[in-house]
């Protein structure tokens, strides 16, 4: 998605049609992106800050291991984790990276339980490593899931559907997800009742993200936009709508500074989600 993003950016610019992205978290979109280029999600950077500033302050952790797969994205979101927690007070052992195409991970989990005390540990991978990882972590009794202390805390990488693959590993995982379908709020609940009465399913980020970009398009309308160069003013202007993932305002780079949109959610012992409305 990320490359894509960077991809057709200028093609859009050219073209000038406004592009309302929702989850490319990349701080290359917005920073210092293009006057044609929107986005819903706090970047990396964004992300990284809080859930390294919720891990130091909410979950009291001190200690940290890092692990990330070696690209750009995942060498980036973990540094930024990395300086925030350092610069709280607390203290990484280890930061570990890793190819794409490692499958085992056992030797890293085993690495991992010989560092002594581990409050969190941050991890930066697509599912399929992540699944491996998460168990491996708790075959090795590391974390909560096998019956260790050490937190796994994840952003967006991870889809809807995780928990249910990953099995008992996963319990006492906190991670960032792009939508809470436990929401109370009266404009989710309607979103959610909607969604099932005509798929017969549960919406995920996908759905919700996709919908908020309609009806922000949709509010930009109302307020008088009409044509590409007023909707993408329109939508510079946003500082106040109210969608079903957060709300949004954007910046003058076009991102969204509303932090209500990064929902964190732990993994209970029945795989369920308990949302920690941290933001």
């Amino acid at each position: 998605m990320l490359d894509a993003t960077l991809a057709v950016m200028p093609v859009i610019a050219q073209a000038k049609v406004p592009l309302l992205n929702a989850g490319s978290s990349s701080i290359k979109i917005t920073d210092p992106g293009n006057p044609w280029t929107f986005r819903i999600m706090p970047n990396e950077v964004m992300q990284g800050v809080d859930i390294a500033t919720n891990a130091y302050e909410r979950l009291n952790a001190r200690t940290a291991v890092l692990l990330h797969e070696n690209t750009n994205a995942g060498i980036g979101n973990a540094q930024v984790f990395s300086d925030t927690f350092a610069k709280l007070g607390g203290k990484v052992l280890a930061d570990i990276g890793f190819s794409r195409d490692v499958n085992d991970f056992t030797a890293i989990a085993t690495r991992v339980a010989g560092l002594g005390k581990v409050d969190v540990i941050p991890t930066y991978t697509l599912e399929g490593q992540g699944l491996k990882i998460t168990q491996a972590l708790a075959q090795a009794g590391v974390v909560k899931g096998g019956g260790g202390e050490a937190i796994q805390l994840g952003t967006i990488w991870l889809p809807f559907g995780f928990e249910q693959k990953a099995g008992k590993a996963a319990i006492g995982y906190i991670r960032i997800v792009q939508f809470d379908p436990t929401d109370p709020r009266e404009v989710v609940r309607n979103f959610v009742d909607a969604f099932k009465a005509k798929y017969n399913a549960d919406p995920t980020h996908l759905n919700a993200h996709a919908y908020d970009q309609i009806m922000l398009i949709s509010d930009v309308v109302r307020r008088g936009g009409h044509d590409p160069e007023s909707i993408r003013d329109g939508l510079a202007a946003t500082k106040d709508f109210v969608g079903v993932t957060g709300s949004v305002a954007f910046d003058k780079n076009n991102q969204n500074v509303k932090m209500d949109t990064i929902h964190y959610m732990e993994t209970m012992p029945d795989l369920s989600w308990k949302a920690l409305k941290w933001n």
